[in-house]
């Protein structure tokens, strides 16, 4: 039990991966969407954070997400494809701005100046500007359709529930999109039971949450426990000050219910001190020790200096 870490410490035992299932899923589906979108929508897009889910696309301009929202579920389809386990379900169109839209349209500016210079020993005139966002999605549309028809010849079929592609030979087989959805439901119902409950062990939430596994409960739990690690390292400052908020005692409270299994009043001082250290000890269960220690050093003070006035009225007489 270790408490709160530095970030020097973290960063001491950080290893890098060799890719595979423990790369970056944000960084994946980075690399992979000029091919999931083509070469024309990827000059004016770029995939950004992917976060439950949820990946976030900036566009050129609102035309741009407009369109692009009727493929979504192609643009899906083809992610979840060149990207398995990356389990993207729905895309967020968002207008750039700063330094991505500059990004933007100076690809744009350098497709066409390329068009430029393929043309310039042709007499037929230069169109200086980019072809038009309807044509570009056009095109992207019809070749999702071939795609689609091509992979019903296969025998891939779609899935009832989210419409997503399968495999022939995972035909049978849940859809990875639709157990990826059911695995972080089930996640999130244990996470609220834990964060309302932090002293429940999975034997204990079984008849309230039956599609909580064991991986799964231990999965969130250390997810809340990295998480109120965080916070609990953020209020450093406001403990050293002696100013914590309600907030930091809960999730301090919640930390240790949950790192120990125990509710907070079976939690003594000597276990606070022993996870969290001296100064949390003091802040959430020393209260009595405190004032003990203090009215120590006080009366220990006095003695002091009532020794000294009687040393100084015997020097004096």
């Amino acid at each position: 039990m270790s408490g709160p870490r530095r970030l020097s410490a973290i960063l001491e035992r950080w290893q890098p991966t060799d890719g595979g299932a423990d790369a970056d899923a944000g960084s994946a589906v980075s690399a992979a969407w000029p091919d999931a979108v083509g070469p024309d929508v990827a000059r004016r897009t770029r995939a950004g954070k992917l976060r439950d889910g949820v990946l976030t696309v900036y566009t050129a301009g609102s035309t741009w997400s407009h369109q692009l929202t009727f493929l979504a579920p192609s643009i899906i389809a083809q992610l979840q494809r060149r990207c398995p386990g990356t389990f993207v379900q729905r895309l967020r169109f968002v207008v750039a701005s700063g330094r991505t839209k500059a990004l933007l349209d100076g690809l744009a500016q350098r497709a066409v100046a390329r068009k430029r210079d393929r043309t310039a020993d042709q007499s037929a005139p230069v169109d200086d500007e980019p072809e038009h966002v309807e044509d570009i999605v056009a095109r992207l549309r019809r070749r999702q359709q071939s795609l689609d028809k091509r992979r019903a010849r296969e025998g891939w079929t779609r899935c009832a529930t989210c419409g997503s592609w399968r495999e022939p030979s995972r035909a049978g087989a849940a859809c990875g999109v639709c157990a990826e959805e059911a695995r972080r439901t089930a996640d999130n119902h244990i996470e609220r039971i834990l964060i309302n409950a932090p002293w429940l062990r999975r034997a204990d939430i079984a008849s309230d949450a039956g599609d909580a596994s064991q991986a799964g409960y231990d999965r969130v739990r250390n997810k809340l426990l990295a998480r109120w690690e965080e916070q609990m390292f953020a209020a450093r400052r406001r403990l050293r000050r002696h100013d914590l908020h309600a907030a930091d005692r809960v999730v301090a409270w919640s930390y240790l219910m949950l790192r120990g299994g125990m509710q907070q009043h079976a939690i003594g001082r000597a276990v606070v001190a022993d996870v969290l250290g001296e100064e949390w000890a003091d802040a959430l269960a020393g209260a009595v020790g405190a004032r003990h220690r203090e009215a120590t050093a006080t009366a220990v003070q006095k003695q002091k200096n009532t020794t000294a006035r009687v040393f100084t009225r015997r020097d004096n007489t």
